[in-house]
């Protein structure tokens, strides 16, 4: 059943704290057969992201959506919607070779007594109506960069094919016109991104070779191409900044950025950041809709209950 603590940060703190907990942490290392040590940055990297999906989804109201996570990699913000009684299913392939995923989210499964089967092993790609049904919300954080970019448009298609009529996508990640590597925290030569990898000797390392440096233009260009309505959400990059301030996970993760933040400050200038279109931003947060449908998602999807949440999240 639909819960009220979906976006309620301190429910979350709750959720977040226990699976950073000793007892938590025990019980996955007594079903694994490695040393969870070895795991521990990219596990708590997704708590973070967890904590950050909450307010990036809060403008949605859930109750009584079908909602579609692309890449829910160990689980843990799918698992917190579960726990609140949300209708998610998740698609994750195994082919990336992350199989400490499977081993964390079914931990977080057991521990909390949640359904099973709720992620299948799927790419955007795979996507088929016959084995997933529709969906209200189809939505993906930091995934879309790891879309091979010959299979950008097809991922973008198959997504489209599984949304109901009124149904929106919604997704985050960088815009690589900005030349910025967040994954490594490094700086791109611009137009010739992949020099940087070749020069670090990164170049052969699966994290690296999974980036396709996806731009703004590029995605606006595929969705006027599938026949979608597309719209850029506005001072990202500044939110982003400010982030830096809160999240400790994420600001130990940009060394650069914490950086470039204190010159920013230190100028008085971090205000302008907001006045940066979304094209010369990064990273991009953006929603499609099935052409002429962007009134049904103001009016039937972004609640006004969820818009004050939204905002009440955003002032923490």
């Amino acid at each position: 059943m639909y819960t009220n603590n979906v976006f309620d940060q301190k429910h979350l703190a709750n959720y977040t704290a226990s699976l950073r907990s000793q007892q938590f942490l025990g019980f996955l290392q007594s079903r694994v057969d490695y040393d969870i040590n070895t795991i521990m940055r990219s596990y708590l990297n997704y708590i973070e992201e967890a904590e950050f999906a909450i307010k990036l989804l809060s403008k949605f109201d859930l109750q009584g959506k079908r909602i579609l996570e692309v890449g829910s990699g160990a689980g843990i913000f799918m698992s917190w919607l579960l726990l609140n009684g949300v209708d998610i299913i998740g698609i994750e392939p195994s082919a990336l070779g992350f199989s400490f995923h499977q081993d964390v989210l079914t931990a977080i499964l057991d521990y909390f007594n949640l359904p099973k089967e709720r992620v299948f092993d799927l790419s955007a790609e795979q996507l088929d109506v016959a084995i997933t049904g529709k969906f209200d919300l189809v939505y993906s954080i930091n995934v879309m960069e790891h879309i091979p970019v010959k299979n950008l448009e097809l991922a973008f298609s198959k997504m489209k094919y599984v949304l109901t009529e009124t149904g929106v996508m919604y997704h985050h990640c960088p815009n690589y016109i900005i030349p910025f590597e967040p994954h490594y925290g490094v700086p791109l030569v611009p137009f010739f991104p992949q020099v940087v990898g070749k020069l670090k000797g990164i170049h052969k390392e699966d994290l690296w070779s999974s980036v396709n440096f996806i731009t703004l233009p590029q995605v606006k260009k595929i969705a006027k191409k599938i026949d979608l309505d597309i719209d850029f959400k506005k001072n990202v990059m500044k939110e982003t900044f400010t982030r830096l301030e809160f999240d400790q996970q994420f600001s130990s993760r940009h060394p650069m950025l914490v950086k470039v933040y204190k010159v920013l400050k230190a100028v008085k200038i971090i205000d302008l950041l907001g006045l940066i279109p979304p094209v010369l931003s990064t990273p991009m947060t953006y929603t499609l809709t099935v052409k002429n449908n962007a009134q049904l998602l103001s009016s039937t999807f972004v609640t006004q209950d969820a818009q004050a949440q939204q905002l009440k999240l955003e002032e923490l």
